[in-house]
């Protein structure tokens, strides 16, 4: 069972996990619900294993309801069985001017899901009239010939004791005897596989490259077996597979990761209602104000100003510098942007000094309709030192999500304290960002401006 995204729950002033919604939507996400624990319940009668897709970057349901798939972001471990459905571009429906995965990105998310124990599931959108675009041909079509060729490394093969090794850009698969190792990038240096470093003298029967009929030279090192790629490679393309015969089944069963919070590093636990299990709550009495604008100097009440503190990032940011987050300007551009799959990103404020804090705000610009959302966590710290990035050495302040409200090109979102009161009196400022997906492929969030509005504490 597949549960997307289901738009209605949150939009045309929908919050059905708030507790706000139309009646028709309430009983239809109720009804929802029931169809997901009758189909639960029945599997569990049957004694039937059933399957309901996690699709979506967070967490949808609780531990041990529907599987660990997260989609887009996908698991990074050896889990328990999954499955990754995919599209070739953006939707799962034809659309006109697409943007399309390249062939290699294709090709490795295929052995990269397969290597950690999952499906890998391929959709295909067809046109009105029925046929397969072109782009969706060519990729499928370049699928059939790596499989003719590298087919022996997949089909029936089971997952290794390690899913990957990432200074030689390797991911492994088993099928009996037989280790095959995947290399990314086109093999035109000898490698060494760090996992088998344990393995003696003789164990290894045989080492050939698939599609190729060259000769593969590997010896066994302190540090694992050594090959030597020959200089006909053959034809595969975009990654080849190594075959390595062995005289022991090379399947390891107990490595699979059934944690869910390791699995799923990155992410929240969810309640049976699916909110987060460790969302940060907001201030008591403060409130979260929204402001659009469709104009860069549209704004009223939340109005950028120049700030007198310092931005860093947790990770590296590209685009505009991080000093352009508080120097009061609003413009039709991007602003620092963490780059695609960081997870984790966060912008830190630094005031000089303790100060107490009334509102802390952020601008962002909906630029070419896939930047306006803000969907983040605030914390603050009074430390006369840097706490780091460890969010639980600082006092979480509240959330802020403007998916239902960002209809502008530009919105700002304000967590605010009640009149003559402060958020609490804090040094450094944290604005922790929940990534914001509209294609589908990338997981990036920029910011135009961020501030923080503080007093001065008496002498």
């Amino acid at each position: 069972m597949w549960i997307d995204d289901i738009p209605i729950w949150t939009r045309d002033g929908n919050q059905v996990l708030s507790g706000k919604a139309k009646p028709e939507v309430q009983y239809f996400y109720d009804q929802c619900r029931l169809m997901i624990t009758d189909f639960m319940n029945d599997g569990a009668a049957r004694g039937a294993e059933v399957y309901v897709n996690n699709k979506g970057g967070n967490r949808n349901w609780p531990d041990g309801v529907g599987c660990l798939e997260k989609d887009n972001l996908k698991l990074k471990v050896i889990g328990p069985k999954w499955e990754s459905c995919t599209t070739f571009g953006t939707s799962f429906g034809y659309l006109k001017g697409d943007r399309y995965k390249s062939i290699e990105n294709v090709i490795h998310e295929m052995v990269e899901v397969i290597s950690r124990n999952g499906n890998f599931l391929v959709n295909i959108g067809p046109k009105p009239d029925g046929t397969i675009p072109e782009p969706q041909m060519e990729r499928l079509m370049a699928m059939k010939s790596w499989l003719n060729i590298n087919g022996e490394a997949i089909y029936g093969s089971r997952y290794w004791k390690e899913p990957e090794q990432k200074d030689e850009h390797l991911v492994f698969t088993t099928k009996g005897k037989n280790l095959y190792a995947l290399k990314l990038t086109k093999p035109s240096s000898p490698f060494t596989i760090t996992g088998t470093a344990d393995w003696e003298s003789g164990m290894v029967t045989s080492v050939r490259l698939l599609g190729s009929d060259a000769v593969v030279k590997s010896e066994m090192t302190s540090e694992g077996l050594r090959i030597t790629p020959p200089s006909n490679i053959g034809a595969s393309q975009h990654a080849w597979a190594f075959e390595i015969v062995t005289d022991w089944n090379q399947h390891v069963p107990n490595v699979i990761q059934r944690d869910a919070s390791t699995a799923l590093k990155g992410t929240n636990k969810v309640d049976l209602e699916g909110h987060d299990a460790s969302a940060v709550s907001n201030v008591p009495g403060s409130s979260v104000v929204v402001e659009t604008s469709n104009a860069a100097d549209g704004f009223k009440r939340l109005v950028p100003r120049d700030g007198d503190g310092t931005v860093i990032a947790s990770q590296k940011t590209s685009n505009d510098p991080l000093a352009s987050l508080h120097d009061g300007q609003l413009a039709k551009g991007i602003g620092p942007v963490f780059p695609n799959d960081v997870r984790n990103g966060a912008y830190k404020m630094d005031m000089g000094s303790v100060r107490p804090v009334s509102a802390i705000t952020s601008w962002s610009h909906n630029w070419k309709g896939i930047r306006g959302v803000q969907k983040l966590a605030l914390y603050g710290s009074g430390s006369t030192k840097d706490p780091g990035w460890n969010l639980k050495r600082y006092v979480p302040l509240g959330t802020i999500d403007t998916t239902s409200e960002a209809k502008a090109n530009f919105t700002a979102a304000s967590l605010r304290a009640a009149d003559g009161k402060s958020l609490g009196k804090f040094r450094w400022i944290v604005w922790a960002v929940s990534p914001v997906a509209r294609n589908g492929i990338a997981e990036n969030t920029a910011f135009q401006e961020l501030s923080v509005e503080a007093g001065e504490l008496p002498e």
